[in-house]
Formats: C-alpha cells, sequence, structure tokens
C-alpha cells in the first residue's frame, strides 16, 4: 500500500497544476479579449473622426503673428466668410466642430488664437475685465483678420461667432466692420448691445447656464424688445434687427460648443442671412473623441495586467509631522511669495508657478524630513519614464490638442516649459513618494495635492489681479491629477519606481501648464 501511494498521487498533483494553467490561460485570454475590443473601438473612434473632414480642406496659416486655421471645403463654397474665435483659456482646437459643420455647409470658416492664447507667440496685455484694458487689444485683433480675409478672399459679407469672452469681442468688432452681416455669440456676456448693432444678432447658451440665460434676456431689454423670451426671433433680417436667444438642451459651458444643437442653429441662422438651401451635415465631434480618449484610458489601465510586479518599496513618515509640515507649506509660501519672488519668466502666473512649486518642495523635503539615498538615482527606469511621457503628451496629448485645447509646445512656449521643470518636477517626485507610504499612502498623497491647491488658492486671493489666472492653473492641477496622476500610480504600483513616474509627471505638469496655460503681462 505504501509502495503503490506515491504513484498515485502523481496524477492528482498533474490535474491541479493542469487545472491552475488553463484557469490562468483563460484569465489572460478573457483580458487579451477586453484590451482587444477598447483598442478596436479607439481605431473606429479615430476613423469617425477622421472621416467628418473627408472633402474638407484645413490649411494653417500666420497673420501678424496669429496662428490662423482655415477649413474649407473643396467644392462648394458660398460667398459668405465665417470668422470663429474662442473663449478665454481656449484655443481654435475647442470650436473645431462648429467650423467642420459649416465647412460642410459649403463656408470658408476661419478659427484664430487670441492673444497669449494657444500657440500665439506674444502675450496679451491688461485687464480682462475692463473694457479699455485686454478687451480693446483682442477686438484690435480681430478687426485686423476680418480686414485681411475679407480682402484676401474677395468677399463682401461674413459671420462673425465668439465663444464666452469672445462673444463681447466678436459683437464689438462687427459695430465697427460693415461687412460682418450677422454675429452669433455663444455662452455669451456683452454690454456693446443696441437695438441697430450688431446686425442680426443670435444668443446660444447651454441649458445648463442660468446666469447667462437670464443676462441673455438682459441684452435683449436692452436692445429694445418688452418682456423678450427664449426661441422667439425678433426683428427681421432684411435691416439686421433679427435678434434671438436659445438655450441649448443638454450643454454647459463647454458641452454647449460640441452639441449639435448648435451647429443645427448656426446653420439655420446663417442659411436666412444668405437666402440659401444650405445642407446641415451634424458631426459629433466631441462624442467620438471623448471615446477616442477613453478608450485609450483603460487601454492603458488594461494593459498592465500583463506586466510582471515588483514588490513596492515604502516610506517611512510620521502621519502627525507629515500633515503639519503640509498645512505650514500651504499657508506659509503665499505670505512668503507675496514679499518676494525670483523671476525666472516675465509671466507673472507662469513665474510664480516656479517659485510656489519649487518652495514648496524646498520646505516639504526640511519639515519632513525627506531624505535620499544613494541608490536613489540608480532606480530610475528610462523605459517607464519614456512609456508614461510619450502616451500622456503625444497620444492622450494629440486628442487634447485636435478636440478640446492646445497640448501641442510651440516654439514661444518652449522656455515657460524649461523654467516650469523647476518647480513640477521635484513636487511631482515627492507627491510621488507620499503615495508610497508605508501607512495610509493614497491619503498622504491626496494631501500633499490637496495642500498645493489650498495653498495656490490662498495665493489668489491674496494678489488676484497679477495671479487669477493661476485659479485656471488649479482647474488644470485637479484634472491632471485624475487622468495622468490616476494612471502614473498604478504603474507605480506594478514597478516600484516612484522617480521615474514623478520625473514622468512633473514634466508632463510642466508641459501642461507651458501649453494651456493663457500668456499676459499686466
Amino acid at each position: 500500500m505504501e509502495v503503490n501511494a506515491v504513484p498515485s498521487d502523481i496524477p492528482l498533483v498533474k490535474n491541479k497544476n493542469q487545472d491552475i494553467f488553463l484557469k490562468t490561460l483563460e484569465k489572460k485570454t478573457s483580458y487579451i479579449a477586453i484590451l482587444a475590443c477598447f483598442l478596436f473601438l479607439a481605431i473606429f473612434s479615430l476613423f469617425k473622426l477622421l472621416n467628418y473632414e473627408k472633402h474638407i480642406e484645413t490649411t494653417y496659416e500666420i497673420f501678424e503673428n496669429t496662428p490662423i486655421v482655415i477649413s474649407a471645403p473643396i467644392e462648394t463654397i458660398n460667398n459668405k466668410l465665417i470668422f470663429i474665435s474662442h473663449g478665454f483659456a481656449g484655443s481654435t482646437s475647442f470650436m473645431r466642430p462648429i467650423a467642420i459643420s459649416l465647412a460642410k455647409a459649403g463656408f470658408i470658416t476661419i478659427r484664430f488664437d487670441f492673444l497669449g492664447h494657444g500657440r500665439h507667440p506674444q502675450p496679451y496685455t491688461g485687464d480682462i475685465t475692463t473694457v479699455e484694458g485686454a478687451t480693446q487689444n483682442f477686438v484690435k485683433q480681430t478687426n485686423s483678420i476680418l480686414t485681411y480675409y475679407f480682402r484676401k478672399y474677395q468677399k463682401e459679407a461674413g459671420v462673425i461667432i465668439g465663444h464666452s469672452m469672445a462673444s463681447d469681442i466678436v459683437i464689438r468688432s462687427a459695430k465697427r466692420n460693415s461687412k460682418i452681416e450677422g454675429v452669433i455669440g455663444i455662452s455669451t456676456y456683452s454690454n456693446a448691445i443696441t437695438p441697430t448693432e450688431p446686425k442680426n444678432l443670435l444668443i446660444l447658451n447651454g441649458q445648463w447656464e442660468p446666469p447667462l440665460r437670464n443676462k441673455a434676456k438682459d441684452m435683449l431689454s436692452v436692445a429694445g424688445i418688452k418682456n423678450p423670451q427664449e426661441s422667439i426671433l425678433y426683428g427681421n433680417f432684411q435691416d439686421g434687427t433679427a435678434r434671438k436667444a436659445i438655450a441649448v438642451k443638454n450643454s454647459d459651458h463647454i458641452g454647449v460648443l460640441y452639441s449639435t444643437k448648435t451647429q443645427q442653429e448656426i446653420i439655420k441662422w446663417v442659411k436666412q442671412l444668405s437666402s440659401k438651401n444650405l445642407e446641415f451635415i451634424p458631426n459629433r465631434i466631441g462624442l467620438w473623441a471623448a471615446l477616442l480618449f477613453s478608450s485609450l484610458f483603460i487601454s492603458f489601465i488594461l494593459s498592465l495586467k500583463f506586466l510582471p510586479d515588483r514588490k513596492l518599496r515604502k516610506y517611512q513618515f510620521k502621519f502627525g509631522r507629515f500633515f503639519f509640515g503640509n498645512v505650514m507649506a500651504a499657508i506659509l509660501i503665499p505670505y512668503v511669495l507675496k514679499i518676494y519672488t525670483i523671476k525666472f519668466l516675465t509671466l507673472p502666473a507662469h513665474n510664480y508657478l516656479i517659485n510656489h512649486l519649487l518652495l514648496t518642495s524646498v520646505l516639504l523635503i526640511i519639515l519632513l524630513p525627506i531624505k535620499f539615498d544613494k541608490s536613489l538615482l540608480k532606480s530610475f527606469n528610462l523605459y517607464i519614464f519614456a512609456l508614461l511621457f510619450i502616451f500622456f503628451t503625444f497620444v492622450l496629448g494629440g486628442i487634447l490638442d485636435n478636440y478640446v485645447s492646445s497640448f501641442y509646445i510651440s516654439d514661444s512656449r518652449i522656455r515657460s516649459f524649461v523654467f516650469l521643470t523647476l518647480g513640477c518636477v521635484p513636487i511631482m517626485v515627492i507627491v510621488q513618494m507620499f503615495y508610497q507610504a508605508s501607512k495610509h499612502g493614497w491619503i498622504m498623497g491626496n494631501i500633499g495635492k490637496l495642500s498645493i491647491i489650498l495653498s495656490l488658492s490662498i495665493s489668489i486671493l491674496l494678489d488676484f489681479k497679477q495671479l487669477f489666472i493661476l485659479g485656471y492653473a488649479v482647474i488644470l492641477l485637479i484634472a491632471f491629477g485624475l487622468i495622468f496622476g490616476f494612471l502614473a500610480n498604478l504603474i507605480n504600483n506594478k514597478y516600484n519606481n516612484f522617480l521615474s513616474v514623478g520625473i514622468a509627471n512633473g514634466l508632463v505638469l510642466a508641459w501642461t501648464f507651458a501649453t494651456a496655460l493663457p500668456t499676459y503681462i499686466p
């Protein structure tokens, strides 16, 4: 019996190993199948986006330092030019769905970046909240573009469209140019409307923008309309007094730019100005761009399943000291920088960010304290760093650049990027270390990020006139953490290399600030 016991156990062991192998193979096969589905969705989404621009020729020009994007139909061209301008902190990419729908209808559409925005190399100047400040410079820039392109294409009539901040600018510009036959304001706010100027005004606001919807009614009242209501046409197109306000369903301040309802209302307005039957071919660029982005985002997460796990190195932080150090840095730094900042750049907001993030890093290293051993530099992994940097800036960043807002860095912003790395890289390395704390790492990492946001918010309150753009930097920082920071943490949990991940995050954050923040000099 004892002799036979060993052979009888062998098949059992083999069967057990085979079961484990088959289950592992089945699990991997399932992941591969799911990953393939999301990659297919990404390819299909990209195909849909490219297909929208079939039979449209897009060219890029520079006029008086202003980057211009011209989208025009290859065949039928109508006799009016359409000028399209973005809102504050935006760029021509935001206006792409509207430009494509108008080009499909047969119009030459001209988009441009305002001073300090997108790829424009020159910062804007003056107070953004006053007509005498930045507004007059934007109006002057817009009118120069109108004059040049009316002459270039030998057209005698056109329509101008503006979103948010630009809604006021296009209204003021149209009042100075007799060739503008119609104005379309999206998320509109302006005090420049009169009963006769600008000509033929359409106001489009998102359904979820109640303050702007109320403002639209006020503007129509000022234009001489008693008790104005949405969706009712007032005046007539023949004498230029046509006025109408519309709430675009299920849209907010940004979503209204991607809504097919917005495209439809714009086409209908231009059609009445043209007295022609225009073909309306809606596009869902926003939907397919979101699907492309999210499918690649999920594909990245799924692909990590196939990478080998490495034991995570933990760092010791005493929670009480950690919390005290972060709170002290958050409160102290805004007051220190109120007294003195090192001048790296002439751009106030960008320069302040460098000082703030760099000083935060130094204080945290001292207060916690944080020690770096000699083996740290040896742990740097070029492959992990390159994977994150390339995927974040050129893959996900490419989608943002084409369909949301400028993300590819231009020559004029390289200097800002280089100096921003001085602040962004060390703070991101430190935050990544917090996430690898032996206890409460996730909580510590998020406390570190929240303390930076709190500190920047205090800085804005202390000097709003100079640093109000930091409010947009805070929004970018939050979005960065939710998207890029989340993916970076996942790969760090696999590869245990906070230095490679932290440096990649720091460079991408500097890249984000350099490309997306408006540049200005008071």
